[in-house]
């Protein structure tokens, strides 16, 4: 398969899996093992993470600026900030010890398991989140450095528990992911070097195809978690899992 296919397909991947909380991680892990795979992959993977933060920005741009929204940026930094201080250390400690198929495989099946648990709660009907609720919130995004626990699926549950309606669950976790994707794509690059390995037609596939591609999911994939919930997910995941443990 030409790299320029293999661009294709993991943008799509990307573009789909970010926002289901079905860990995109997993995914990547599992195509890279059948050989689908763009030189620098770490880098490639940091292209579509900025794609699909731009995408979100694009499609949040007029709940955060029109009019602008202190109260709801303000809930945003505030839940970013335990990623920044914390999330460098266990980044590295994660990887160095915890990033293999095994790991991934039984984060992926245990947050299934828990989904089925967390999926009978019935939230409140808030629109966004307390600060109490948002720190939570930004706690358990950083579980998602644990290969194959998802951010999505972290903070979407989490905000369940907290009370939280599934709209404004999911609402949230994907405004979070926002600051969250932006930065860390843009931090990788300036620290990793690896793009004078990809060409630039490579280069748009992965930035610019996961935005687009990004921008028509994100629509239906909060519709589609409002309506039917984690249920399905966590067993989407379970059987992933056996998969990636597999492979």
């Amino acid at each position: 398969m030409s790299e320029l296919l293999n661009a294709l397909v993991l943008s799509a991947v990307q573009a789909i899996t970010e926002f289901f909380p079905i860990s995109s991680s997993a995914h990547l892990h599992l195509l890279n093992s059948w050989g689908i795979s763009v030189g620098a992959d770490h880098t490639f993977s940091c292209l579509t993470s900025l794609g699909s933060g731009m995408a979100l920005l694009c499609f949040f741009f007029s709940r955060l600026f029109r009019p602008f929204s202190w109260h709801l940026l303000t809930l945003i930094a505030f839940a970013t900030l335990p990623l920044i201080l914390i999330g460098p250390v266990l980044h590295q400690l994660t990887k160095n010890h915890l990033h293999s198929s095994t790991t991934t495989g039984i984060s992926l099946i245990l947050g299934g398991v828990l989904f089925f648990f967390i999926d009978a709660r019935q939230g409140a009907k808030q629109a966004l989140p307390s600060a109490k609720q948002a720190v939570y919130i930004a706690l358990s995004q950083l579980l998602a450095l644990i290969p194959g626990v998802s951010r999505s699926g972290a903070t979407i549950a989490t905000g369940l528990c907290t009370g939280l309606s599934r709209k404004a669950a999911v609402e949230f976790s994907f405004l979070l992911a926002i600051p969250t994707l932006l930065g860390a794509g843009v931090h990788e690059l300036i620290c990793k070097e690896g793009l004078e390995h990809l060409n630039a037609t490579t280069m748009s596939v992965g930035l610019l195809g996961t935005c687009a591609l990004s921008l028509l999911v994100i629509g239906p994939c909060l519709r589609l978690i409002e309506r039917v919930g984690l249920f399905p997910f966590g067993c989407y995941r379970i059987v992933l899992g056996f998969l990636v443990i597999m492979y």
